[in-house]
């Protein structure tokens, strides 16, 4: 399985999530969830309506790939 977005070819650089297309998922799963210590952040409503459509298009996307 390639590790390239099956959009646009962008390395996802070991992420389910391309930090162009899904880049709301990318800056929400990969940056801030893994440092949610070292600050507090608050996302609008709309930024998390985009993260939660971007991370059912990975699973579909992993999914169609793996078979």
């Amino acid at each position: 399985m390639s590790n390239r977005c099956v959009n646009c070819g962008t390395p996802k650089r070991g992420s389910h999530y391309c930090p162009w297309c899904q880049e709301e998922a990318y800056i929400y799963n990969e940056q801030y969830l893994q440092r949610e210590n070292d600050w507090e952040c608050q996302f609008s409503e709309g930024f998390m309506e985009k993260v939660s459509e971007q991370e059912e298009e990975s699973k579909r996307n992993r999914k169609s790939n793996n078979g």
